[in-house]
Parts: structure tokens; sequence; C-alpha cells
């Protein structure tokens, strides 16, 4: 660590990151970066003009002639994104294993456009900063390649995934390329609120170290966009948790998510056509688009099949669908939910149990079990027969449901036990809920041939999810036995201990 850290001075440091970068930083955090000041840092100081022009000339029609009306058009960020890529590039093309970076090239425009729309969505103040923060993740294998070459062509000739490389790379040299990276860049005086995200793009949002919320959040959209890149390049099974991941930082709907996602692979298609790179892979990307090409070349000669068989495609087709989706609708409902009552049976329970279970003990969050049971059923069934059990028990999911969260869930895991799984919720939360509903079972008035008044009461145990529970089946347990003592101690009654005097009635 320390060899690698004495190797990058200033002087090698500079060998990486453009002048033109450091400057345009400077000048944008100062808040003097204007349209003037920027022409004439890309005119006359650094002579990117040409270049520029070029670039957006290859996907307009009309040629623009002038840097101008290249910045009217598209903006100051979007041409100072071009010269970083452009730097990067010739970097790239001066570099005798451009086979071997090209890949990673390809990958650090990716992560830089992919952190970019999502630091966008994020509303941050700066998202340019997480696009050069993501561009820039990977600028170290250009310094491994200069002093270990060796060890990078190694790296570079076996096929390893993220989590294999870095750990490859802290054994090597004592620390990772984020590490690499982030030295290289603080040479050079790069702003931490940049340095910061590429060292920790790797890194969770609740993993940095950093007292500055702005830095954070840059953070997690480089680590979002870093997350997408492997997801893409390295390993799409990770596609779920990712979209797990970014819906839950940045609040949004499953068509929300797939518009970005299309943006930012449109814009990153782009932006490596600006660099006359048209032969990008994308494996993870292009795979999964195989995948669906096969299937629905499949489906498409079967239905041929079925035209030329039955002379009525479209009617056949649309006829199909139908009745597969109601066959659908009702296998989904017969698996799930109870028959009698319509809420959802132990099984589904169970896999939610699971769901949350394992997302509090990652998340270190929290959710409340509560276990119902209907006081006295037996003595109904018997004394007014078992088909006015059954309306009693339709009745008293219609108020349970009526009473709780609609984020709730409500299942009924025995004849007359129900469950209620409350995400997001404490003990305190879980008290509330649960005598919420005992009083509106007791207010109800239940009758039998609309004369004979029956009493309907429900007792209840609550359980919360504590780092001290090791399982599902512990947690239910535990509610389980504080239903008892509320049966136990009179019925009708709400138990959240073990002790049988902390009780609501």
């Amino acid at each position: 660590m320390t060899e690698i850290s004495n190797l990058i001075t200033k002087s090698v440091a500079d060998n990486f990151i453009p002048r033109i970068l450091k400057e345009f930083i400077e000048l944008t955090n100062s808040k003097q970066m204007d349209k003037e000041t920027f022409i004439n840092l890309v005119r006359v100081k650094y002579s990117y003009e040409n270049q520029i022009l070029q670039y957006f000339n290859k996907c307009e029609k009309t040629k623009i002639t002038s840097i101008e009306a290249t910045v009217d058009k598209f903006g100051i960020e979007l041409c100072a994104f071009i010269i970083f890529n452009i730097s990067l590039m010739e970097k790239l093309n001066s570099n005798s294993m451009r086979d071997c970076f090209i890949q990673m090239f390809e990958k650090g425009i990716f992560t830089a456009v992919a952190s970019y729309y999502i630091a966008k969505q994020a509303n941050l103040r700066s998202p340019w900063k997480a696009y050069l923060a993501g561009l820039y993740s990977n600028i170290s294998y250009f310094f491994l390649y200069m002093y270990y070459t060796d060890d990078l062509e190694h790296i570079m000739s076996i096929e390893m995934n993220s989590i294999s490389r870095m750990n490859y790379e802290w054994e090597k040299f004592g620390m990772t390329h984020s590490d690499i990276s982030w030295l290289i860049l603080g040479k050079t005086g790069i702003p931490e609120d940049i340095r910061g995200p590429v060292k920790n793009h790797h890194l969770k949002r609740s993993q940095v170290s950093c007292d500055n919320e702005n830095i954070k959040e840059i953070c997690a959209s480089v680590y979002l966009g870093s997350m997408l890149t492997t997801v893409f390049y390295e390993n799409f099974s990770l596609a779920i948790e990712f979209k797990n991941e970014i819906q839950e930082h940045l609040n949004i709907e499953v068509t929300e998510l797939d518009n970005l996602i299309s943006t930012i692979l449109y814009e990153f298609k782009i932006k490596l056509n600006l660099l006359d790179v048209y032969d990008f892979t994308i494996p993870g990307y292009f795979s999964i688009i195989e995948i669906f090409q096969d299937k629905l070349s499949t489906v498409e000669n079967e239905l041929e099949k079925i035209s030329s068989e039955l002379n009525k495609e479209k009617k056949q087709r649309l006829k199909f669908q139908k009745v597969l989706e109601s066959y659908n609708k009702k296998l989904v409902g017969i698996a799930i939910k109870d028959p009698l009552t319509g809420i959802y049976n132990r099984r589904y329970l169970t896999e939610r149990l699971n769901d949350e279970f394992i997302k509090a003990k990652k998340y270190n969050s929290s959710f409340v079990v509560i276990t119902g049971d209907i006081d006295h059923f037996k003595n109904i069934n018997d004394t007014y027969g078992h088909g006015y059990g059954d309306e009693v028990l339709v009745k008293i999911v219609e108020l349970m449901q009526s009473t709780i969260r609609k984020a709730d869930l409500l299942a009924r895991v025995g004849g007359e036990e129900f469950v209620i799984l409350c995400n997001q919720s404490n003990d305190y939360d879980g008290i509330l809920i649960a005598e919420k509903v005992r009083k509106t079972i007791e207010k109800t008035t239940f009758t039998y041939d609309r004369n004979t008044i029956v009493p309907v009461t429900m007792s209840f145990g609550v359980a919360n999810f504590s780092k001290n529970i090791s399982s599902v089946q512990e947690l239910l347990e535990l509610s389980d036995n504080r239903l008892y003592l509320a049966k136990k101690n009179g019925r009708n009654r709400v138990v959240y201990s073990d002790s049988t005097n902390e009780a609501l009635m």
C-alpha cells in the first residue's frame, strides 16, 4: 500500500487526469462557469473546439459550424462530458493494451451515464459530479498498466467478477482499484465530492463513512450506476437486487424505472457513437435480449402452426390469451388465497414473512407479527352450526381488513386463527393496530336469525422482530405464546409481553 502511495506523485497523476477536467470543476464549483468562459476554455486554452464539432456532427443531419451553436443546442454540461470522454479515449488509443482496455473504457462510459441519470432522478444539485465519478472510477488501471504491467495483464486475462477482482487487488496491492483511483484524483486536486464517490463506488450508501450528506447521495448514485454496469456486463442475475435497491433509493414505480433504464441505454449508445465506438458489448444486456428473441421465435412458430390449422389466427390468439389470463388468475388465487374468506393463506404468509425477515436483518429495519384467535369459536359452531360459523369468519375478516392499514397483510392460518403482518412497524404500532381491531370486533353486533345476539370477541398476541430473534418460526412462536397468555387471562385482550401484567383490554 505504501509503495503505491509513494509512486502516485502529482506528476504521475497528471498523466492520467487532463488539466481541463480540474479547471472545469474549479470554475463550476466557484460558479464562474458560463457560456463565454466555457467557450474560451474549449477554443483558446485547450483547443477542443474542432473535436467537439466533429463528434456532434456525426449525429446531426444539419452541420453545426461553431462551438457557440453547439453550446446553445446541447448545453455546457453535455459538451463537457464529450471532452472528458475524448480525453479518456485519447489515453486509451495511446496504450498498447487497447484491446484489453476497450471494454474497461466502455464500462466507464456506461457507469458515468447510469450514475448521471440516477443522480438526476434523485434531484441532486450537481449530477455532473456523479458522471465524472463514474467515468474515472477505474482510472487506476492506466496507472497499474504503467507500473504493474504483469499484474494488470493477469487481472485482464482471467475472467473475474467485480468481487473476485477486488479480492485479488487487495491481496496483491493492499488496496483496491477504487482506492488507487481515489489517490490519483487526490494528487491532482480533484475535490472530495468527486473523489469520495470514486472510492466508494462499490459501497451502499449505508456503508459510506461520511458526514457530508451531498457526498453520500452522489456516492449512492455512483454505487447504483456501478451496480447496473455489473448487471449488464457480468451478472444479469443481480437485476432483481438492483431493481429493489434503486426503487427503495429513488421511491419510483416499475414503469418509471423502465423508462430510466431505457434512457441510460440510449444515452450510453449515443456517447459511444460520438467517440466512433459502434461495436460495444453489454454482454448481459445482449444475452438476455438473445434469450427473449429465441423464446419469441418459438412462440411465433407455434402461433403460425395454430393459424394454419385453424385458419383463425387473430381470433384464436386473442381467445387463447384471455383464457390463459383467466386460468392464471384462478391458479394464483387457489395457490395463495383462503377459499372461504378470500384473504391470504398460510403458504403465502410464510413466503412474505421470510422476505420481511431477510430484509429486516439486512437493513436493520423492523416489522410486527400479530396473531389473533376468535374467542369461544367452537361454542359458536356447536350452538349455531358451522354455516353460521363461516358467516362469522367472513364478517370478522371484513372488520379486520377495514381496520388495519392498507400496507398490512392479513392471512388465515387455521380454522379461527389469523395473522397480521405489519411491515415497517415497531412494538407500539403493533399494539395500537391489534387493540384497534379488538375494539372494532367487540363493538360489532353479531346476530343469529335476526333475533339472537351472539357475543363475538378476539384475543391477540403481538411480537416485534428484534436482532435476538433467529428465525421466522421463533417470531411466530413468540406471538402464539402471547396469544395463549391472552386466552389464559380472560380473552378479549391484547398481550404484547411475556409478562401477563402487560396487556390491553
